[in-house]
């Protein structure tokens, strides 16, 4: 029982002394830094809309199942932008001008029908943008739609 108690003893100063020995060293310096900043720019694209006059206003009705629903994870915007997507495939359109919607649950509870009303209409001339054309798009730029909501007329006071 002793040799085994002392076998342990001189295992156990054994491996503390092993541990003892690891020696971990660190350094860090720094000097001055300059790093290279990198940007993209990419020049504006500016399209026309051609309506598809021959077409004029479409009203498609789109129905899609409970399950259908579930897979869009059951969002209203996710089942517009569907349903606008499917016409736009029905009508080889690349979008649908003043697009509006109706969403309605069907009546024996298996989904919703999604009619989407407006004017099928296709990109064309594509053109590098203009100065003339940059005052629109900057300021689109500078105006959220969050600070649309703060902006108030000016009210003078006599």
């Amino acid at each position: 029982m002793r040799k085994l108690l002392l076998i342990m003893f001189l295992t156990t100063v054994g491996f503390s002394g092993a541990y003892a020995q690891n020696k971990v060293e660190f350094r860090e310096s720094q000097a001055r830094l300059l790093e290279p900043v990198q940007n993209a720019y990419v020049k504006p694209l500016i399209v026309e809309l051609e309506i598809n006059e021959s077409k004029g206003k479409i009203v498609d009705s789109w129905k899609f199942t409970n399950k259908e629903v579930n897979a869009l994870n059951g969002e209203v915007s996710n089942l517009r932008t569907r349903a606008l997507f499917n016409s736009t495939q029905k009508h080889n359109a690349d979008v649908i001008v003043a697009a509006t919607f109706d969403i309605a649950s069907l009546s024996d509870g298996t989904g919703y029908e999604v009619k989407v009303i407006g004017y099928p209409a296709n990109y064309k001339g594509w053109t590098t943008a203009k100065p003339e054309d940059y005052e629109w798009i900057r300021m689109e730029k500078t105006i959220t739609t969050n600070e649309k909501d703060k902006i108030q007329a000016i009210i003078k006071t006599k």
